[in-house]
């Protein structure tokens, strides 16, 4: 067997993490997701969480939350999403 070593470039993948296109990427994918689980839902950011951007999809009012607790809206909204990027 042969040996095969591999450095991972830290900085460059950090880099790529918190470039503007992955925060677009992000913020479009938010915005479809909270879209599909009703007017109620809405999507803040991006924001960054030290290692990479990230962005929040929540229910925006009480009635969309009991929803979300009774119907598990947010969970099967991601699990029913194809991503094309």
């Amino acid at each position: 067997m042969s040996k095969l070593s591999i450095t991972l470039n830290r900085s460059g993948l950090y880099a790529l993490l918190n470039c503007q296109g992955a925060s677009d990427a992000c913020e479009a994918l938010a915005g479809q997701l909270a879209g599909r689980c009703g007017t109620d839902y809405a999507a803040a950011g991006p924001h960054k969480t030290g290692q990479r951007v990230a962005v929040n999809v929540f229910p925006a009012s009480k009635e969309a939350a009991a929803d979300n607790i009774q119907n598990d809206t947010l969970r099967r909204s991601v699990q029913s999403m194809e991503i094309v990027i």
